[in-house]
């Protein structure tokens, strides 16, 4: 037998191949069956913006934060990375509903339940007798569970707000849900070189909302070429 004919049987048999023409187009285009294109919002758990849309909107109570979504989704939060996205797919499916809710809408049960803080306490000691003159410092910090810095501030340093080069960076969301505690040294070889070290310790609060438990270590330089250019 031909191999070719063997072949053809095959695929007309299986995969039910047909020539693409206007007339093919027009019907796929057009079937009752296409759906509306999703797009996967945590990968994780393979969920989709359409899941997370149903999730809302179909229960009876409001779902209005992720960790509600996995719940009614039958799942848990793996990484976090996807908890904003999910947030803003829900605001935009409550609609003006979204920010009623925030204001302590009564459907809720928790009346400005959206409110959020963050905060942190920082002592440090520069030995200012001693070679290079060492500083060693500690902070801790803490971001509530829903907490969304937006912009980070460069006011004084590394590590003074901005918590974790990596981790605020590449690996997030590590400044909301976290209590963080930093380790500081530096020291000052030259007048215009500062060397330093920051260890941090991120501790989840709700893990419900993803484990973003981790260690980082930074060793970072500072050159001053002038008082106009560092």
């Amino acid at each position: 037998m031909n191999p070719a004919s063997v072949w053809n049987c095959y695929k007309n048999g299986f995969f039910l191949l047909h020539p693409a023409g206007p007339d093919n187009i027009h019907i796929a285009k057009h079937h009752p069956l296409d759906l509306p294109p999703l797009m996967i919002v945590c990968s994780c758990n393979v969920l989709s913006d359409h899941d997370v849309r149903n999730a809302v909107n179909g229960g009876g109570s409001v779902t209005r934060n992720a960790k509600q979504v996995y719940g009614c989704l039958g799942c848990s939060a793996e990484c976090g990375r996807c908890a904003r996205t999910i947030k803003a797919i829900i605001d935009e499916a409550l609609g003006p509903c979204a920010k009623a809710c925030c204001s302590g809408c009564p459907h809720s049960g928790h009346p400005h339940a959206a409110n959020e803080d963050a905060w942190y306490l920082e002592a440090g000691w520069t030995f200012s007798d001693a070679a290079w003159t060492p500083y060693a410092g500690y902070r801790y910090s803490r971001f509530s569970e829903g907490y969304d810095t937006l912009f980070y501030g460069f006011s004084r340093g590394f590590g003074t707000w901005f918590q974790g080069e990596v981790a605020g960076n590449y690996a997030g969301p590590f400044n909301t849900n976290s209590r963080i505690q930093q380790l500081k040294f530096t020291v000052t070889p030259l007048e215009n070189l500062t060397v330093g070290a920051m260890y941090f310790n991120f501790d989840t609060i709700d893990r419900n909302l993803g484990n973003t438990d981790g260690h980082e270590v930074d060793l970072y330089a500072e050159w001053h070429v002038n008082e106009h250019l560092r």
